[in-house]
């Protein structure tokens, strides 16, 4: 399902304080799902074998606790899953 209809949405830089350089683009179009229950749990499984944090070189162990798929704890590393978006 699309949304077609124009709202008249007040842009960008009226609402923040920003001092960004970049052109700013509408958005032509906005679609909307629902996972199923088994796409939910297929993209939320990480396999923890390894109780080792960290690998020699110093970076998150992937099975691991600290798996970078799970999110990050330091400002170091991106988060694998979301790509270091807030």
């Amino acid at each position: 399902m699309l949304l077609q209809k124009n709202y008249n949405i007040p842009k960008a830089q009226n609402l923040c304080n920003s001092n960004s350089r970049t052109q700013q683009q509408q958005i032509r179009a906005l679609q909307f799902g629902i996972l199923s229950s088994d796409e939910i749990l297929k993209l939320s499984v990480a396999e923890i074998c390894s109780e080792v944090p960290y690998q020699e070189n110093g970076y998150p162990n992937f099975q691991g606790i600290n798996d970078p798929r799970l999110g990050t704890n330091s400002r170091d590393f991106k988060c694998i899953t979301c790509k270091g978006c807030k």
